[in-house]
This record gives structure tokens, sequence and C-alpha cells, in this order.
């Protein structure tokens, strides 16, 4: 079908009906390609003839007011009319219906209080950066389905770190192929750079170009609202969809991709970290103020490390140390001249003990005339010297309107053995309020079935309103069981194992060639040994535990979409109970 239609507003709301079979939807202004999604096209209609859509995708059109745009694909007369124009973005969005059930029966979507997902497909987090009082989130997007296709940019920010507010998506697929990861550099307070991989035989289009996967980069003069891909800002105004003027290193290898930039304060100019192939890294070098001009300097193996790298020092009890960080939480510490990671051990350590987390990167903070770098390492208070970080959680989400979410951030530090922590950022924490216990029992065996040689203690709370969660135990003794809403969490004391009773293992099933599988059931985890501390946090459809002031760490999503009731712990320890306060 061919369909016309002028363009009088910001933005085209293309109906998204999650799941069904894809078509190659095509938007042409003239004879020039602009667009060119796979999107689910729904042949269902309800008894009224509405199209079945789930949410909307608010495609960016205001480049083009006044000015007619065709839409071409295979598509009904139904998708056509759903199709809605608006200078606002939307903002409902329903469940995914469950089989056998019309969409109209859909509920509202109920997502995560303070985990970050959005209505589509969510996975890496990309060009993150700090400045003018917010956070910005870029990330791994396709709008138009929560399975993975169509790679663009989506973008939210936050004052908090907690609570996201999505912005208007400001990458998308091009001739040069999808929109893969990358990072963001801020090169003065008027001027972001942000570098990212062009998937080129990631989609049709990109195949017809013939395009490989190249680095390229895009340039921001309006605090990152809105992204232009060119390597020169006076080009802004001339972009071509099928070739902009913005590549900035050729394939190196089959495959290479997710860009990390940095300044190089030792040497002047900047440095990239970037995935080849295999377990292979390069480390880039690019002279004086050209962020274009990039020279390889090292071809490194970080072997089973892959994908999605950062190179960065982090601060720890002997000064702050290089840190080389890859995907599935393997990391080394070394050092680094700017040109060349020497790794302190062949044999890395990892800060996962399961893969539900992925594709961690950190904050690039910006503030006038101070870099990150220049704060002393001595003040642990600087917010400069915070290195906040925040990873996807690979979550399924079943019969919802979002798959993926992202986890709490975290601020990243060494000990004095260079082992690495990853505790909740400070908003996280100032955000807490204790709750107190309803009651508090003691008795000599546990009446959650779990053997004690100790007095074990049973702690309670009520939850009235729905809130985050977080529950702090220490002084460990023996087995301890956890009730949450319904929810069984029991550690065993004699094999130091912990369970999560409804863990879904989905995504065990669903990622058995993953670089790291995790052994079957997903749900359990092992501690290497006893831990001293354990920290559980709760939002709706995930459980995040870390162990060991937070060196341990493991995430489990589960099926609680209703975070109010009855908390309980039976065990010998002690145990604080949290809510986060809105």
């Amino acid at each position: 079908m061919i369909h016309t239609l002028l363009i009088t507003s910001d933005y085209l709301w293309i109906p998204v009906s999650p799941e069904q079979n894809q078509e190659k939807i095509s938007f042409l202004a003239g004879d020039k390609r602009i667009y060119e999604f796979m999107i689910p096209v729904s042949k269902i209609e309800n008894s009224d003839h509405v199209y079945p859509a789930a949410f909307y995708c608010p495609l960016p059109v205001k480049a083009w007011k006044n000015r007619e745009l065709t839409i071409t694909g295979s598509f009904s007369e139904a998708f056509i009319k759903a199709v809605k124009q608006s200078d606002d973005l939307p903002t409902e969005v329903l469940s995914v219906a469950p089989t056998g059930k019309s969409q109209s029966d859909a509920s509202p979507e109920v997502f995560p209080l303070v985990h970050f997902a959005a209505p589509g497909w969510i996975n890496d987090p990309n060009g993150l950066f700090y400045k003018d009082g917010l956070w910005h989130l870029y990330f791994q997007y396709n709008p138009f389905d929560t399975r993975w296709q169509n790679m663009s940019w989506g973008h939210a920010v936050s004052h908090d770190l907690l609570h996201w507010t999505q912005h208007p998506s400001v990458l998308f697929p091009d001739g040069t192929g999808s929109m893969f990861s990358g990072s963001c550099l801020p090169l003065s307070d008027e001027l972001l750079s942000f570098f990212y991989t062009s998937a080129g035989d990631a989609t049709d289009w990109g195949k017809e170009s013939h395009s490989t996967f190249t680095q390229r980069v895009a340039l921001s003069t309006d605090s990152g609202e809105t992204l232009v891909k060119t390597s020169a800002i006076e080009l802004i105004d001339e972009i071509d969809s099928d070739n902009p003027h913005n590549l900035i290193l050729s394939e190196i290898a089959p495959g290479n991709r997710d860009p990390k930039v940095y300044r190089d304060d030792i040497n002047g100019g900047f440095y990239m970290v970037l995935f080849l192939e295999k377990n292979d890294y390069a480390v880039l070098h690019s002279e004086g103020n050209d962020i274009t001009g990039w020279k390889l300097t090292q071809r490194l193996s970080m072997a089973p490390g892959w994908e999605c790298p950062d190179l960065r020092q982090l601060p720890s009890p002997k000064g702050k140390k290089w840190f080389f960080w890859t995907s599935d939480g393997f990391y080394h510490t070394g050092s680094f001249d700017g040109h060349c990671f020497r790794k302190y051990s062949e044999t890395p350590k990892r800060a996962y003990l399961n893969s539900l987390a992925y594709a961690g990167q950190s904050f690039q903070i910006y503030s006038p005339g101070i870099r990150p770098e220049e704060s002393s390492v001595d003040k642990d208070d600087s917010f400069y010297d915070r290195v906040v970080f925040i990873h996807w959680l690979r979550t399924s989400n079943r019969e919802h309107s979002f798959t993926g979410i992202m986890g709490i951030p975290r601020e990243l530090y060494l000990d004095s053995d260079d082992t690495l922590h990853m505790s909740p950022v400070k908003e996280w924490t100032d955000a807490l309020r204790l709750v107190s216990p309803d009651a508090e029992t003691f008795s000599e065996s546990s009446d959650a079935g779990i053997k004690s040689s100790s007095k074990e203690k049973k702690s309670s709370w009520s939850i009235s309103h729905e809130a985050p969660l977080e529950l702090d135990i220490t002084e460990i003794e023996d087995a301890i069981s956890v009730n949450v809403f319904g929810l069984n969490i029991d550690y065993c004391s004699g094999s130091h194992l912990l369970r999560v009773e409804k863990g879904n293992a989905d995504f065990h099933e669903d990622h058995k060639d993953i670089t790291v599988p995790d052994p079957e059931p997903c749900t359990d985890i092992i501690f290497p040994e006893a831990p001293k501390d354990i920290r559980i946090i709760i939002d709706r459809g995930i459980v995040e535990v870390s162990a060991n002031s937070d060196s341990l760490n493991a995430f489990f999503e589960v099926d609680i979409y209703e975070l109010k009731g009855t908390v309980n712990i039976y065990g010998s320890c002690s145990s604080k109970l949290y809510i986060i306060a809105k």
C-alpha cells in the first residue's frame, strides 16, 4: 500500500501492536527515503474496526512540516487510519493482551517504579552524561516492538537517577545501518559529541548501500535533545539520510562496535576503546582537538570478555587505578599511558554472579572548566570524582508492553585488593526511609522450614502503599528465609546458595548461546564465600541482590508487580527494611 499525507505536526504517532508479523515500512519525502523500519502489523481489528495498538511510537517529522510524506509497505487500511499527528508525545501505554484476548481488553501498563523501562524493547545503555543538573540516559531502542529490531537511540533524563522521564528518540537507522551502541563526550558548554556504531548489515537499507560496521559521530548543540549526524558543526543543515558525512573510522574487523571515548589527560587529545571481534579490543588515539583522526595504538585480548568496553580510572584506597570493563562483568585493573593498557593479571575478575545484567557503562560528568579526571581522589565527597554506572537487565517481561529494564544506578570503586564494588548511588541511599517492624519474635526452630543451630529471629513489616524496598541483612549466622509479598528468597549457609523461588527462568531458556551461560536453574546463585552482609532491592518485576559491601551482585526477574503487603524474614541475623520515599 502507498499512502501520502501532509505533515502538520512535530510527530507522527505510529501504532504499535507488539509480537505481530513484521513488515518493512518506508517513509519518503519526495523520492528521498528518510526512515525505514520493520514494524509489527496486526491483521486483527476489534468489533469497532479499530486497530489494536498497545502504544504509539512518536516519529519526529518536524523537519518536513508543510510537506507531503509518503508511507509505503504492506499494511492495512486500519493501520494507516490509526496513524496520528501531534505536537505532543503519547502518554498512554497498554499491556500486551494475554493469548486469546483482544487488545481492547488490555489494562494500563504497569512499569517498574525506579528501574527505567520504555514501551518497546531496550538494551545497552549509551551516551551517558551529566550536565546542568540532569543525568542523560540514551539506550539501544526498538520503539516499534517488544522484540529486538530497528536499533535506534532512545533518550531519558533524570534529576535524581531514580525517576526518569522519557524524551524523544534521537538516532534512527539510515543508509549506513542500524544505530548500535556508543558514548558521549562533552566538548564544551555548547557542544556535545556522540560516538556510535553504524551496523551496516543489520538492515535492508544498509545492505543496499553495501555498508559495513563503521564508527560515526553525531553532534548536539541543545544539551542532547537532538543529535545531528555530522562531524562538522557547519554541516548541521546538510544531512543526507542515505550517507551522512560523519564517518570517523572505517571497519577494522567484522562487527567492530561500541566506541567509548574520553579525553586523554596524559598526552592531550582523545582515546577510544573499541570492541573488535571474538575477545579482542582496540585502543585508538586522536590528537589535539580532532575527534575524527583515529589511529590504532593497541590491539589486545580480554578473554572471555565480549562487547561494550569501558576504560577509565576508578577510586581506590591506593589512589586512582585504571580499570578495563567488558559487557558480561569481567574486568581487569592495570596501567594505561593513553595509548596502551597493560593488565596486572591475565585472569579477570567478574562483578556478577549471574548473567541477567549486561553492557553496563559509566557516565561522563561534565562541569564548565572541570573534568572528572582533574578532581582529587582524596575528596571522597567530590561530585565530580564519582563514577556512576548503569547496566541493562535482560528481562523478558511477558505480556507487558516493554522488554528489558535498566538496573539501579551504582557507584564504582575498588578496594585494597582491586576488587570492584558496585554500591547504589548516593541518591538512592538518601531517599531510603526506615520502616519499623510490626513485630519481632524469637524461637528455637524456624516455621519456614529452615534448620538453624541457634536461636532464630522473625521480623515482620506491613507495607500499605506501593514503594520500592531495600532489605539490609547483617550479622548472618545461619540460614535465612525472606518472604516479600509472597516471593520467597532463601539463603542456605552450608552451601552459600541463594534461591529466588519465583524467579523467571525465561532468560536462561532464551539466552543459551550467551557468552557466559548460567547453570540451570538461573534462579539460583552460589556465593563464593559466606556473605557478611546481603542487600536486597525489590521493584516491580525485579530483585537485585548484592553482598559483601556490594562486591558480589546478582539480578533476578520476578513476576511481582504490586509492591504492598507483608514482608517477613526468618533466621539468625539482623535486618532493616527501608522504602524509597517518593
